[in-house]
């Protein structure tokens, strides 16, 4: 199937989100020290879910099929 605009552009919001959850995760484990980086940590983590959350409902909206690598396991979302 051609890669559309649409799916080039869904897949890279999936792309970012992923980037999101991993600086917001090797953050909480290095900045021990600083427990102030926490509340910044929890934000990232939040509305990279709710990013996500919007990616997988235009996904549907269009009958498109989420990448296999963007595919979490159910207790991971």
């Amino acid at each position: 199937m051609e890669k559309t605009k649409v799916n080039t552009h869904l897949e890279g919001v999936l792309d970012l989100v992923d980037h999101m959850v991993k600086v917001a995760d090797q953050g909480m484990v290095n900045d021990t020290d600083d427990n102030g980086f926490y509340l910044l940590y929890g934000i990232i983590h939040d509305n990279a879910y709710i990013i996500r959350k919007a990616a997988e409902k235009e996904y549907k909206a269009r009958s498109l099929e989420i990448p296999a690598r963007h595919i979490t396991h159910p207790r991971n979302t």
